[in-house]
């Protein structure tokens, strides 16, 4: 991140996800001091606090089947999957494609599509193939070999199942190392065998991308203005009014179709969020990492501040 990005996020608090108690609320919101809750915060407002204020609209009462470590790394990437399935319309039979689905939008995604009946289809590293099987894909592709490894494969997935109605591609950014793996022009230019179906509208979803691709959606969100080309849409969701998808991941999660992976936990310290952050950038974090407020002190020496 640079440039205007970096001046608009500088010195303020991150994060958009959480779990925990309630303090306090006003009367007729439905919540009361003591309830276990989990949900999303707005842009530049910050989760990672001791104490939050967030908008009741923003917040459900946790799954109980769960612990808050699980219930806190869930609402933006559950939303996020949720919202996109929405708006594109994905139905039980369609096929869906997830690019990096072991990662923390992908691996919800994958579950929550397999839940809904959508044929699944994953893109993912060779060591993580078991795990996103497990979660729910009908087919694995690896990425490892590269390109000539698993176009290929797709096609001939294609050929048997039929073209995607959805690629959701959690993957792809205007960073270089995203740029390099070319999944989308590849995907569309696929010779042999056409991989995407006919005459969808915005078939192509990113969640990544530059700042001037993010102000487009910006534009789409606030006032429906549609400036994406046709076949593809960086996806912005809308954490303002997202109770139905919180109460929707707390179901699926009772109804045993859903759980969260956590990868690791860090400790609520200049070096433990640090950490998290590095890890991230890493590219290779399965599922989802999770500060834990509760853990003041690094219990790593080499976490330094």
């Amino acid at each position: 991140m640079a440039g205007f990005a970096q001046s608009v996020v500088n010195g303020r608090i991150p994060g958009f996800d959480f779990a925990g108690i309630v303090l306090d609320a006003p009367p007729g919101s439905g919540f009361t001091s003591g309830d276990e809750v989990f949900g999303i915060q707005g842009p530049m407002k910050g989760t990672l606090a001791e104490r939050i204020l967030v908008s009741c609209a923003q917040v459900a009462y946790k799954p109980v089947g769960i612990s808050f470590i699980e219930a806190a790394v869930l609402p933006l990437v559950g939303i996020t999957a949720l919202q996109v399935f929405e708006q594109h319309a994905l139905q039980a039979g369609q096929h869906l494609l997830v690019i990096g689905a072991s990662g923390g939008v992908g691996h919800i995604a994958t579950q929550l599509a397999h839940r809904l009946g959508a044929r699944v289809t994953a893109i993912c590293s060779a060591c993580n193939a078991e795990l996103v099987r497990s979660l729910g894909a009908d087919s694995v592709v690896p990425y490892d070999g590269g390109t000539a490894a698993w176009l290929p494969m797709l096609e001939r997935i294609v050929r048997t199942h039929g073209p995607f109605h959805l690629v959701f591609d959690t993957v792809s950014s205007h960073e270089k190392r995203d740029k390099e793996a070319a999944y989308e022009s590849t995907i569309r230019q696929a010779a042999s065998v056409p991989l995407l179906a006919a005459g969808l509208k915005h078939q192509y979803v990113v969640i990544g991308a530059s700042t001037g691709s993010w102000a487009k959606a910006a534009i789409k969100r606030v006032i429906g203005l549609n400036c994406f080309e046709a076949g593809r849409e960086l996806f912005w969701i809308d954490p303002f009014r997202c109770t139905a998808q919180l109460a929707a991941l707390r179901q699926a999660i009772d109804e045993g179709k859903l759980r969260p992976q956590v990868s690791a936990t860090m400790s609520f310290t200049d070096g433990g969020v640090q950490s998290a952050f590095r890890q991230l950038r890493s590219r290779r974090v399965v599922g989802k990492l999770a500060v834990d407020l509760s853990r003041l002190q690094d219990e790593d020496p080499a976490l330094g501040s």
